[in-house]
């Protein structure tokens, strides 16, 4: 009995050693792709954030540039004001 039990597991034996090759293989697969998917989750996180921050940036510039727009043309629609150089002291 000892011999039949010793026989199947050297055919196990052979075989746990294919199956570990497939689950190293398999397991070195799945950090890779692990590790690529946080690389692209933190890529396009970051470009958000940047773009985000880029919009953000240039509405400020825009209001800026409305608002002195508006006050320009509600002096130039005033026949009472009248610009005159400062002197520097």
């Amino acid at each position: 009995m000892n011999q039949i039990l010793s026989t199947y597991k050297k055919s196990e034996n052979s075989n746990t050693s294919k199956n570990s090759n497939i689950k190293k293989k398999k397991s070195i697969f799945f950090k890779i792709q692990f590790v690529v998917c946080i690389v692209i989750a933190v890529t396009i996180t970051s470009y958000y954030a940047y773009s985000s921050y880029e919009n953000n940036r240039k509405e400020a510039v825009s209001q800026k540039l409305a608002n002195n727009f508006n006050i320009t043309t509600l002096y130039s629609n005033n026949s009472n004001y009248s610009t005159e150089p400062t002197s520097s002291r």
